[in-house]
């Protein structure tokens, strides 16, 4: 931790509370704070980390997920010095968020404009059940050999996603939490303009839009990845889509005269 952050007390018990191999359930960092650079992680620019205790082998390690824009990269830490100075270096990252699980309660930590930290933490009312396995099987609402992701060429012919596509792969289970059945492809539509990116810089830009039919379950839409690339989802009327009361891009009055 950097020396102003040593000393805040919420970065103090934020950091007992990832250390504490016996009652952590899991640690999300994620988010970049605002006009600072983006987290680093061995040198590699991430978009969030996620921090868990797993059994190996070679006993009780401090196991860190770090996720980039393609995929994800791991490493295991013995616990005592090995992990308190890979705590200590993410703490140092300008995450502007920290959400943290434990057996007994739930630490949120926001990081505001003038860099000072704003830490809730409520007690758990019910049990939580802690997995210490090391190859957990994902959480996942379509299997890697689901044969829709295989002739989208998201997996490949053995059922695996392809390293290449493990962002396209996420971005299934992230946009609103709900499961869908994917169908056939309705068509394909494209747009070209000319415009600002996040970074200020102007830019032409050509999208290609591949559009699939899809029946989606029964359930409440819900932004799963918290400071992602979604800020809101919900169920809107289609006729309040038709009529213009809910501005869409094109692409989606598109896909609707399509379906």
């Amino acid at each position: 931790m950097s020396d102003r952050q040593a000393a805040a007390p919420e970065w103090d018990r934020l950091r007992a509370a990832v250390l504490d191999a016996d009652s952590l359930v899991r640690a999300l960092a994620s988010g970049r704070r605002k006009g600072g650079p983006a987290p680093a992680v061995q040198g590699r620019e991430v978009r969030r980390v996620e921090v868990r205790v797993v059994d190996l082998k070679a006993g009780r390690h401090l196991q860190v997920t770090a996720y980039d824009a393609t995929q994800a990269h791991t490493t295991n830490h013995a616990l005592g010095d090995d992990a308190r100075a890979v705590v200590d270096a993410l703490l140092a990252e300008p995450f502007a968020n920290w959400h943290v699980d434990t057996t007994d309660a739930t630490h949120q930590l926001r990081v505001t404009k003038k860099g000072a930290p704003l830490l809730h933490t409520s007690a758990r009312t019910e049990a939580v059940e802690v997995s210490r396995d090391h190859d957990r099987a994902k959480d996942r609402l379509l299997a890697e050999d689901d044969p829709v992701l295989v002739a989208l060429g998201i997996s490949d012919a053995q059922g695996r996603v392809k390293p290449t596509r493990q962002a396209k792969y996420r971005q299934v289970e992230e946009e609103c939490g709900l499961a869908c059945e994917v169908g056939d492809l309705l068509g394909v539509h494209d747009t070209h303009f000319s415009g600002h990116a996040p970074s200020g810089r102007i830019e032409d830009y050509h999208g290609i839009h591949l559009l699939f039919a899809a029946t989606v379950g029964d359930g409440e839409p819900r932004v799963v990845e918290v400071d992602g690339t979604t800020d809101e989802v919900a169920w809107v009327d289609r006729a309040d889509v038709e009529s213009g009361r809910v501005p869409v891009l094109d692409v989606v009055t598109h896909a609707l005269r399509l379906a």
